[in-house]
């Protein structure tokens, strides 16, 4: 059992420097270093003593650079001066004990002003703003809606077939070419979402023409499709129907562009002179 006796030797402070340090506002590992300071210079009745970083770790348990940080905090607080010997290669410590100047007490009242400021600046904040007098919303964002030319479900169809999505702020310069292409390619809509979807393109483009036969019918599209680099995949009905209603449409275009070429031949066989 621990029996520690003043005949083994103690350590003279004022009660003041006491009084002071416990109302430091100051961490445990400060107030370890100072009470060290204090053993080793007043507990041998010195005003300064040198005391190497080995020691500070060793009586403390913290590591030597974790000291030196703290022994760099103290001396910004003026609660300890550093001097170092002229050769600069060891370094004394004091313990200020003029406590009117450490910067703890300076600080804890600039921390309770700047507490009330903010305080203060938070209820005129509030305050600026009423029921009457509430701040503009922001403007809501435009919504971007599918124009009526535009078939929904293929135009959803392609969008899950690209692997970076459409996103709204873009639809309108999409829908832009979409039409001029559907109108060079003199083809529906339809028919430029359904040949990205078929060959996985990222992208729309003009309508390629069919051409085995020569009469230059539009090319039809089959029940399958291609996403990527996955194999055909079976189409959902409605799309499935879509589809085949484009491939009615494109045939009785095609068989109608036949009948009108043939009536223009007919016509320049009667009259040669046109």
């Amino acid at each position: 059992m621990a029996n520690p006796q003043t005949e083994d030797g103690y350590t003279r402070i004022a009660n003041e420097i006491m009084d002071a340090l416990i109302a430091a506002d100051i961490s445990g590992q400060d107030f370890k270093v100072a009470l060290l300071i204090i053993r080793k210079t007043y507990g041998y009745n010195k005003c300064e003593d040198a005391v190497s970083l080995s020691q500070m770790a060793n009586a403390t348990g913290m590591g030597r650079i974790r000291c030196s940080q703290v022994v760099n905090r103290l001396q910004l607080m003026k609660i300890l001066t550093v001097t170092e010997n002229i050769n600069g290669i060891g370094k004394k410590y004091k313990f200020n004990k003029d406590f009117e100047k450490w910067g703890t007490v300076k600080e804890n009242i600039n921390r309770i002003e700047k507490t009330k400021l903010t305080v203060k600046e938070n209820i005129n904040h509030k305050r600026q703003y009423t029921k009457d007098n509430k701040p503009p919303l922001p403007p809501k964002a435009k919504k971007t809606e599918l124009p009526d030319w535009v078939p929904m479900e293929i135009f959803l169809r392609y969008q899950a077939s690209r692997s970076k999505k459409l996103k709204p702020e873009s639809f309108e310069h999409f829908f832009r070419k979409l039409k001029k292409l559907a109108e060079v390619s003199r083809a529906s809509p339809e028919a430029i979402l359904v040949q990205s979807i078929e060959n996985g393109w990222q992208g729309i483009f003009e309508l390629k023409q069919g051409g085995n036969n020569g009469n230059g019918n539009r090319r039809t599209y089959p029940n399958t499709y291609r996403r990527g680099t996955e194999r055909d995949t079976e189409l959902p009905p409605d799309v499935q129907r879509t589809i085949d209603e484009i491939n009615r449409r494109s045939r009785e275009q095609a068989a109608a562009k036949a009948e009108a070429d043939a009536t223009n031949g007919r016509d320049r066989a009667v009259d040669p002179g046109a």
